[in-house]
């Protein structure tokens, strides 16, 4: 969304909600609101997202899923990283720019992800996405105390980062596990 937009409000007073899966993997959040039926295309990483926050925000559904806080809900998917083989992460990073890599890296506070990423990078890049990323997160150590447009920029990467893991996989670039 614009940063300049305001969000459309709608009261889901009588509305089911329903979310649908076609033949290609696409997914649909469907709100049959009347007069005006809303169909939202949504990826596997946002319907990922959506699942986590309501664990987050319902923990009695299912208490062994509790998810801890809503940061955490868009983080915990992209931990998949510290699994993936070294190949694998060669090739994500072909296809991911050093600016998305750094505003991810410092967004998921995650040591095993950071080791992960820099073992597959020359010396020379990792020093300087090493660089890059203590120039501008020198001041903000803990994205957890980020403004929250900061925040929602490492949302949006890891998001963004986990859109295109799924395509990789998706296309047999990179294996499923």
């Amino acid at each position: 969304m614009d940063k300049g937009t305001a969000p459309i409000q709608l009261s889901a007073e009588g509305i089911l909600p329903k979310l649908e899966k076609d033949e290609l993997d696409n997914y649909f959040l469907m709100l049959d609101i009347p007069d005006q039926p809303v169909k939202i295309k949504l990826d596997s990483s946002q319907v990922r997202t959506l699942g986590l926050l309501c664990c987050h925000y319902f923990p009695n559904l299912e208490p062994r899923f509790v998810v801890p806080s809503e940061e955490e809900a868009y983080r915990l998917p992209a931990r998949v990283f510290a699994h993936l083989d070294d190949r694998s992460i060669q090739l994500l990073l072909r296809e991911v720019q050093s600016e998305s890599l750094i505003i991810f890296l410092w967004y998921m506070k995650d040591p095993r992800i950071v080791k992960k990423i820099f073992k597959n990078l020359a010396v020379r890049a990792a020093q300087m996405l090493l660089d890059d990323l203590q120039v501008k997160y020198d001041e903000l150590k803990d994205p957890d105390k980020a403004t929250l447009v900061v925040i929602e920029d490492g949302r949006g990467e890891a998001l963004e980062i986990m859109k295109t893991l799924d395509r990789l996989q998706a296309e047999g670039v990179i294996p499923k596990f």
